[in-house]
């Protein structure tokens, strides 16, 4: 859907199941999904993004943020969004590994 998502984040979004705020529980299951993402989606609670500064981890917090957007407004808009096809996924993935050396 979002092309910068793939090169922001080639190693993809990690996602934290509902548990009751400010809990342990949510913690370890946070602490989990960051151990191979920067950033996780928290079910129904935000998201958590981890970064060299402040800047780059609002930078992901921003990026998934409008790509959930693009997603959303094609659906309100009564579209069935289609994403990226295997080789625009392919072309991503080059310029990404390019990118983040």
């Amino acid at each position: 859907m979002h092309p910068e998502v793939k090169v922001t984040l080639p190693e993809g979004v990690g996602f934290a199941p509902y548990c009751c705020p400010g809990t342990g529980e949510l913690a370890d299951a946070t602490i989990k999904s960051l151990v191979e993402k920067r950033i996780t989606v928290w079910e129904k609670h935000g998201v958590v993004a981890i970064g060299r500064d402040v800047t780059e981890a609002f930078d992901l917090v921003d990026t998934i943020s409008k790509a959930a957007e693009i997603f959303f407004i094609c659906k309100m808009a009564g579209m069935e969004p289609e994403g990226l096809n295997k080789a625009q996924l392919e072309e991503l993935a080059e310029l990404s590994k390019r990118l983040n050396k």
